[in-house]
């Protein structure tokens, strides 16, 4: 049950000439605060300005992402820094754009109709609403999206146009693709739950970004534009059944009961240890990931934030009253990992000579963070 979503999406991506991207290693040098693109960055870059013309040709993966925008949110129970990603690109003409985004409109709208119980009535769409996304280069409103939600059956208040850069896609360097983006969201509250959560993200790379012989920015037309989608399997599992968090599905589920059969009656008792579980789980998730894609704690972007992620998995360990079970325990969260999350992905990964324990038990404490201070679950981060 539990891959019956990637299953479906993977069925659905078949249609129409598709062909599976080529991974990449889960590090990536040139966008370091998501380390797996899903798709292949530099070969869809290529065609995007042109290097290769291919028109109506769809690519999809399913892929493990690391992203550090959502480190410091886990605790809230609906993000995580280590996911999995379906992704689908189809490459167009120019002049079939719209035809391009209203194929793929209408296959999220009905996949997630279908699979996940979601209709178009919770759905609601942020869009590229105009302003500056380069220095000098101020851009109108998108109309692409939006007229393809409509024709996908989406109700014209669902569609929300957010202006300035950030739904503007775009990785600033020369040959780097660039377009309007938006961003699915799903209203919860018919579920019995106050919010709102993205499940997808849709991108158009109509432009590449290119440089004048005075410095300034220009964006030109894509000779092969394409036009992505990018779905969290995570979300979408919990949506589907009905789950009050991420971490109320598996394979999460079973990481928290691991950590739940850890601590001391006291700490159970008190209920209030949910949060900081939540956290150690997903950082021993992340830097798993990263001890086996050859990241070395404390060297260069990755290293940092890996070092980060295990001061943060020190440091909930003594929050939550488990520290000296340290190694037998993060041997059991790395086994569990290993089995649910890794083994489908084997082909990113690099030997890995560090085990998550080591790696923990290497790392010291923080300068003047004294672990002894805290006893019992405070939600410290």
């Amino acid at each position: 049950m539990s891959s019956r979503i990637a299953e479906k999406l993977c069925e659905q991506a078949l249609r129409g000439g598709s062909v599976v991207a080529r991974a990449e290693p889960l590090v990536v040098p040139y966008f370091q605060s998501e380390f797996n693109r899903c798709l292949n960055h530099a070969q869809l870059n290529a065609e995007v300005a042109g290097e290769r013309r291919i028109a109506h040709k769809r690519w999809h993966a399913l892929s493990l992402a690391c992203r550090l925008n959502d480190m410091r949110k886990s605790e809230m129970g609906w993000h995580l820094t280590l996911f999995e990603l379906f992704g689908q690109v189809i490459h167009a003409a120019p002049s079939s754009c719209d035809d391009v985004l209203t194929t793929l409109c209408h296959d999220i709208v009905t996949f997630l109709d279908e699979q996940c119980g979601i209709g178009p009535e919770s759905l609601s769409i942020t869009y590229f609403g105009g302003g500056r996304v380069l220095p000098g280069i101020d851009l109108p409103p998108d109309t692409l999206w939006p007229a393809a939600w409509r024709a996908a059956g989406v109700p014209d208040a669902a569609l929300i146009p957010i202006p300035g850069p950030k739904l503007f896609i775009l990785f600033v360097g020369p040959g780097e693709r660039a377009g309007p983006k938006c961003e699915i969201e799903v209203d919860l509250s018919s579920r019995g739950m106050n919010r709102r959560t993205e499940v997808a993200t849709g991108i158009l790379d109509n432009a590449v970004v290119g440089k004048r012989h005075d410095s300034s920015w220009e964006l030109k037309p894509a000779l092969s534009p394409a036009a992505g989608v990018a779905l969290g399997i995570e979300r979408l599992r919990a949506i589907r059944d009905g789950a009050a968090s991420l971490f109320e599905t598996q394979p999460l589920q079973s990481s928290m009961t691991i950590v739940e059969e850890a601590l001391p009656a006291s700490v159970r008792a008190a209920q209030r240890w949910t949060g900081d579980a939540r956290v150690l789980v997903d950082q021993c998730r992340a830097a798993a990931a990263l001890l086996r894609s050859g990241v070395e704690p404390g060297l260069g972007v990755h290293g940092q934030s890996l070092l980060t992620m295990l001061r943060r998995v020190r440091r909930k360990l003594a929050i939550l009253g488990i520290e000296d079970q340290q190694t037998q325990l993060l041997t059991r969260l790395e086994t569990e990992i290993d089995s649910s999350v890794f083994a489908k992905h084997k082909h990113i990964f690099q030997s890995a000579p560090t085990s998550l324990p080591h790696a923990v038990k290497a790392i010291p404490w923080p300068e003047g963070w004294n672990p002894d201070s805290y006893c019992g679950c405070g939600g410290h981060g």
